[in-house]
């Protein structure tokens, strides 16, 4: 009957009932070693009927802190321990997979947090490398009352560039806007047509128009370009130039000097041009002016001497280009699922007591290229918030799933009865377990973005095992 209360007494039978036939049916499974009666344990080693802080009726909350209760120094499983310390930060440091992490990244707070709020992440990271994003609460308070900048540490290129695609002095080809800062001519000011310097169509040039000096008097004349790479961590000015001289080679003395300042008022020389030699083509330049970072980094091209005629250097494609802290946020409002960005979201938890987001404290958020939640059933179930725990690759209870290692003993083994199988939660002798999960590198072909797996090796090929 719909509504129908169950009474104490069919509970009572429903429960004796449903745990017989666990146990029956498991029996194997909870005492397969050393899980088992060999370590003196027993079921109520880890589960509580009554009361338990963990949602699996285990004694301890949150399975990782289940695990390593045991396998800690001192515990019953000290031959194997784990410590947060072990989980690994590619590239950095930890010599483990991580337990409490997911397609979302892993969450680590600074040691130095005073919070009692935390921090989760959501959504599933699609970048192509590994990035690694910083969470600063710059307004103390509650969740959607305190305020946080975001960071990450993948750099990204910026680029301040002039193609001279038009008769101008104001060209901008680059990702950030560069026509609020053109080129400035120096004592001449006649424009792009006229004088010593100008902007003009000519095969010299690399395609199109680009930026000419000579022809008469260029000494102390040529132009000037500022360029905001305050918020770069390097810096590079790339360009090309071509010299067509009437007569080549021939005797003259002028040049044109490429200088770099980071002010406007101290300049350094990187390159001196000289206009008494022919160039078959456009030559590349690359120079690093790394150390002239600032908000009004200039380059200029000044002439010194008296160039003929009909003798001129062609300058195009001139480009400042700089890496700057990857993408960012900041006074973003703390909230739920807050976006930061390449599928990235953010959530505020509220502590026990208010404010539960103090200032300036931190979380790092590590993410991970070709990382999926897993679709297999048996590791989905156990997946905590979206992240892996220990028990997601790990069955506790039994040694039945083919494990990774083909050196491991058969199942079930005389003696120790399959200890040393790895108790896997499930067949991983053909990487099923992992290409779950990382299913972005299962592939057979390094066209499709990664190394091979699973490729026959031929008996004649060359190889070393690892």
């Amino acid at each position: 009957m719909v509504g129908r209360p169950v009474k104490r007494t069919q509970t009572s039978v429903l429960w004796v009932v449903l745990a017989w036939g666990y146990f029956a049916t498991g029996a194997a499974q909870a005492l397969d070693p050393p899980h088992d009666s060999s370590q003196s344990i027993d079921c109520f080693n880890c589960h509580i009927t009554h009361h338990a802080a963990g949602g699996a009726i285990t004694k301890i909350g949150g399975n990782p802190n289940l695990c390593m209760s045991c396998h800690t120094a001192g515990g019953v499983a000290s031959g194997s321990p784990f410590a947060d310390v072990d989980e690994a930060i590619p590239g950095t440091s930890g010599t483990s997979h991580r337990w409490d992490s997911g397609a979302s990244g892993w969450v680590k707070p600074s040691p130095a947090n005073t919070s009692l709020g935390s921090v989760q992440s959501g959504g599933s990271f699609i970048g192509r490398y590994r990035k690694t994003y910083t969470i600063t609460v710059t307004a103390a308070g509650d969740a959607g009352t305190a305020r946080f900048n975001w960071t990450t540490s993948k750099p990204v290129g910026q680029t301040y560039r002039d193609e001279f695609a038009a008769i101008a002095f104001n060209g901008t080809n680059g990702t950030l806007p560069w026509s609020t800062s053109p080129w400035q001519e120096i004592v001449e000011a006649d424009g792009t047509a006229a004088g010593v310097i100008q902007v003009a169509a000519n095969a010299a040039c690399a395609s199109g128009n680009c930026l000419r000096i000579g022809g008469g008097t260029i000494d102390t004349r040529g132009v000037r370009r500022s360029a905001n790479v305050s918020q770069g961590t390097s810096a590079t000015l790339t360009f090309s130039y071509r010299r067509q001289l009437a007569t080549c080679p021939n005797t003259s003395t002028a040049n044109v000097g490429l200088q770099v300042s980071s002010s406007g008022t101290t300049w350094t020389t990187l390159a001196t041009y000289n206009l008494n030699a022919c160039d078959s083509g456009q030559v590349a330049q690359v120079f690093d002016i790394t150390p002239y970072l600032a908000a009004t980094t200039q380059v200029r091209f000044l002439g010194v001497g008296t160039a003929g005629a009909s003798d001129f250097i062609y300058l195009d494609n001139v480009q400042v280009g700089f890496l700057a802290p990857g993408g960012g946020g900041a006074n973003v409002s703390t909230g739920i699922n807050v976006g930061l960005d390449e599928g990235l979201t953010v959530t505020f938890v509220n502590g026990t007591s208010s404010p539960s987001f103090a200032l300036d404290d931190q979380w790092a958020i590590y993410a991970s290229p070709d990382v999926n939640q897993p679709t297999t059933f048996a590791l989905a179930a156990r997946m905590v918030d979206g992240k892996v725990t220990c028990s997601t690759c790990h069955n506790e209870h039994s040694q039945l799933a083919e494990p990774f290692n083909p050196a491991a003993p058969p199942y079930p083994a005389p003696g120790p009865g399959g200890a040393g199988r790895d108790y896997q939660r499930i067949n991983a002798d053909i990487d099923q377990m992992c290409v779950d999960c990382h299913s972005g590198r299962n592939v057979t072909a390094s066209a499709q973005g990664s190394h091979p797996v699973g490729v026959l090796i031929p008996t004649t090929g060359f190889y070393k095992n690892p």
